[in-house]
């Protein structure tokens, strides 16, 4: 018998590009990240999850993201530290995604939300379709346009906890001083 390790495919040290599933659940983990980072939010990133907490009622920037099953039996001390990172901040509700099955969360007071599609392109696929006649993309340059991109994204959740909707509430000016492009 030798001491040698049998990967389980989702150890740290692993690239993140090693499969599909871990670029998405890094990429869904910087997708919350960047702009509570660049509002002066909290971020915790460990192995096993990260997490960002904006500090305002708004769940889609107050979430953890599991890199990795939860273990099945220390799956309590997992999320134990995830719920003690939301604790007490005020921050309202909170997402946990998870790209696996978990136990039932709701003794603890989770709920279940919903399960968002997934899109893919690989590369080389079919381009981006045009623009329908009638609309617009634009990048969010300025206060003016974000505050666009707030509202509709306070309104077309739409985020209770942030209605009626206030300039302001969900992100505030900081985000466009890193230069942040994931809104």
């Amino acid at each position: 018998m030798t001491d040698e390790h049998l990967t389980d495919g989702w150890e740290p040290d692993l690239p993140v590009a090693d499969t599909l599933l871990r670029r998405f659940l890094f990429n869904l983990a910087a997708f919350h990240e960047t702009p509570v980072a660049a509002a002066g939010g909290r971020v915790l990133r460990r192995d096993d999850f990260a997490a960002a907490d904006l500090g305002r009622p708004a769940a889609m920037y107050n979430a953890a993201t599991l890199l990795r099953p939860l273990p099945f039996d220390r799956a309590t001390e997992t999320l134990d530290v995830v719920e003690g990172f939301f604790d007490g901040h005020g921050s309202g509700e909170a997402y946990l995604w998870s790209a696996w099955p978990t136990p039932d969360l709701r003794p603890r007071g989770w709920v279940l939300e919903g399960h968002p599609p997934l899109l893919l392109r690989p590369p080389g696929s079919e381009p981006i379709p045009p623009v329908p006649p009638g609309r617009r993309v634009e990048r969010v340059a300025g206060v003016d346009g974000l505050r666009d991109w707030e509202r509709v994204a306070v309104d077309g959740f739409p985020y209770r906890e942030l209605q009626p909707y206030r300039p302001g509430a969900l992100l505030d000016e900081r985000v466009l001083a890193d230069g942040t492009r994931r809104l």
